[in-house]
C-alpha cells in the first residue's frame, strides 16, 4: 500500500505501472483509492459557491417581477 498527499504523483505512478508490466517486471497492483480527509471544507466550499450561484440566478428573477 501507498499513501500520499500528492494525488498527482500517485496517478501519474498508477499509470507509469503498464510501463513496468510490459518491459517484464512482476508485480501486483490494484486501482488506486482516493480518501478525502478534508470533507467537511469540501463541504463548506460547495455550499458558498451554490450559495453564490443561486443569489446570481435570482438577480434577473427579480427585475422580471419588479417590470411585471
Amino acid at each position: 500500500m501507498v499513501q500520499s498527499n500528492d494525488v498527482n504523483k500517485v496517478d501519474r505512478i498508477t499509470r507509469e505501472a503498464t510501463e513496468l508490466i510490459e518491459n517484464g517486471v512482476e508485480f501486483t497492483s490494484q486501482p488506486p483509492f482516493f480518501y478525502n480527509t478534508k470533507l467537511s471544507q469540501v463541504k463548506m466550499d460547495l455550499l458558498a459557491r451554490a450559495s453564490a450561484d443561486a443569489k446570481q440566478r435570482q438577480k434577473p428573477l427579480q427585475k422580471m417581477q419588479a417590470v411585471t
